[in-house]
């Protein structure tokens, strides 16, 4: 005599069952893959400039770098910057973020902050560029910095200048394909507000103050 045993065939309510759980389980794997390349997609972002930059800080972080020829670099948080240095130049690139420079003299060196293809250009002085979406601010602490946007569309007789000289309590702004806008008189104490660990904020839309 044979006997065979057949495995039963799971009940519908069972079938309804399994389906829901994998339906779970197929949701939240969709989940947490979102919420992981929600979290991961700055850092993807970042990661052009990171591998580029001679230093940088993370979001939250600030730190201080001496320069080869003595020069101070004060980066805010997520910033970061490229050095090179040569017997004819001292140039740093921003390539993120915000930066106040600290500049020894060296008169057969000038030194060079270049960001948004523009530069700003100091012998010795004191002053902050910012690195924003639509543009760079430079502002002025101490000395003079000669401010050079990008190429707005040739030189020529009835052109306007695309360098502009800006002195101490001043700021500029300037972006690709527009000659440097005069931002008048600013407050030295807030534009570098952010090294005593200050957001100071005048004057300002809510979206950008955000």
């Amino acid at each position: 005599q044979h006997n065979s045993i057949w495995p039963l065939a799971p009940s519908p309510s069972r079938r309804s069952w399994l389906a829901g759980w994998r339906l779970a389980i197929a949701s939240a794997s969709v989940a947490m893959a979102g919420l992981m390349l929600f979290l991961l997609a700055p850092e993807a972002a970042r990661l052009p400039t990171r591998l580029m930059a001679d230093h940088s800080t993370d979001v939250g972080e600030q730190r201080i770098v001496e320069l080869p020829d003595g020069s101070a670099a004060y980066l805010n948080t997520d910033t970061a910057i490229d050095v090179m240095y040569s017997a004819g130049n001292r140039r740093v690139v921003l390539l993120r973020g915000e930066a106040l420079f600290e500049v020894q003299k060296d008169a057969r060196r000038p030194f060079d902050v270049l960001a948004s293809e523009g530069k700003a250009t100091a012998v010795g002085t004191v002053f902050v560029v910012r690195k924003a979406s639509d543009g760079t601010i430079v502002s002025v602490t101490e000395g003079l910095v000669r401010v050079t946007s990008p190429d707005a569309g040739g030189a020529s007789d009835t052109a306007p200048e695309t360098s502009m000289l800006v002195g101490a309590g001043e700021s500029v702004s300037y972006r690709p394909g527009s000659v440097p806008h005069f931002l008048g008189q600013t407050d030295v104490e807030a534009a570098a507000a952010w090294q005593r660990g200050v957001i100071s904020i005048r004057d300002r839309p809510l979206a950008e103050a955000l």
